[in-house]
């Protein structure tokens, strides 16, 4: 089995504020006013089309068709659903974020998780400020170390791999990475191996890192197989 994994990089305040918490107080309140207007503004989202050597995918449905991308049961139209933990519902926030993310990036390499394991890293690290560096990144991602911060556990829910890093976290990664400078090391001791595509893939993740740092955004992964 292989896989797919991608990063999204989003502004934690303004999705908490426009979208989450509209959603959870409408559901909570049992407004189907309140509900039916956020809908009509998120069937106005779509996920981004792509574009690839084989050809584009385009995104024909607004997000709000959870059945089309997500294989959940239909949203209801003129009642609330009974619970912001409604599966459908999940799946809606976890498009809008995908969605609303002001950057995304696309791996090349096939599951990285097990990639690090077949690595054996982080034992194989001896320096032990290697070995934080590691674990500031893998924690939150790659790793499951890190608990998912609230509200996004649904994203552990409706995902097969996930992690989440919110601007501080982002920070300290960048910051700790930039004195220690061992993703490069990595990098370059992986470069001319079988891990090549792991090697591009970590390098695309510090630019990534840094690009969310410098806007202060927080940083989602998904880890998908296929």
């Amino acid at each position: 089995m292989s896989t797919e994994w991608h990063y999204f990089a989003f502004d934690e305040p303004a999705f908490r504020a426009c979208v989450y918490e509209p959603v959870a107080r409408a559901i909570e309140a049992r407004d189907a006013e309140a509900w039916t207007g956020l809908l009509a503004r998120l069937e106005d989202v779509h996920p981004p089309s792509r574009l690839s050597h084989s050809g584009f995918a385009g995104a024909p449905r607004g997000i709000t068709d959870v059945e089309w991308y997500g294989g959940a049961e239909p949203l209801p139209i003129v009642d609330t659903p009974s619970s912001i933990d409604d599966h459908s519902v999940q799946v809606l926030l976890k498009l809008a974020l995908e969605s609303l993310a002001t950057y995304r990036v696309h791996g090349k390499s096939l599951r990285p998780r097990g990639a690090f394991w077949e690595l054996g890293l982080p034992e194989s690290i001896e320096s032990e400020a290697d070995r934080q560096a590691f674990s500031k990144l893998a924690g939150p991602f790659f790793g499951g170390t890190v608990p998912m911060p609230a509200p996004y556990g649904y994203l552990e829910r409706v995902n097969q791999g996930v992690g989440l890093a919110l601007p501080p976290a982002v920070s300290d990664m960048v910051a700790f990475e930039r004195t220690v400078g061992f993703l490069p090391r990595l990098v370059a001791s992986l470069q001319s191996t079988e891990w090549a595509d792991v090697a591009l893939d970590l390098q695309s993740l510090w630019f990534f890192l840094c690009l969310a740092n410098n806007d202060g955004l927080a940083v989602y992964y998904r880890e998908d197989a296929t």
